[in-house]
């Protein structure tokens, strides 16, 4: 379950993306998300110093992630 309650059925748990962008970043890094959804790992990578592009086909998905990273900090980019 999301802890982000206009979430769609995808969101994965903020821990999990953690664990992958500590293990594949360093602080700095650019961190690409081709399936953006409800901007999860934006939000992580945000929290752990690292930039983030986010992508998706969806305009209802974009605008939710785009709602939810403006809620935590300026977002560095959204496509």
């Amino acid at each position: 379950m999301s802890k982000f309650p206009e979430a769609h059925f995808a969101v994965f748990p903020e821990k999990l993306v953690q664990t992958c962008v500590m293990a594949a970043t360093r602080p700095i890094d650019l961190v690409l998300d081709p399936f953006i959804g409800s901007g999860t790992v934006a939000i992580v990578a945000q929290q752990l110093g690292r930039h983030f592009v986010g992508i998706d086909c969806s305009d209802e998905y974009c605008a939710i992630a785009r709602k939810r990273i403006g809620k935590n900090q300026p977002a560095f980019g959204l496509v």
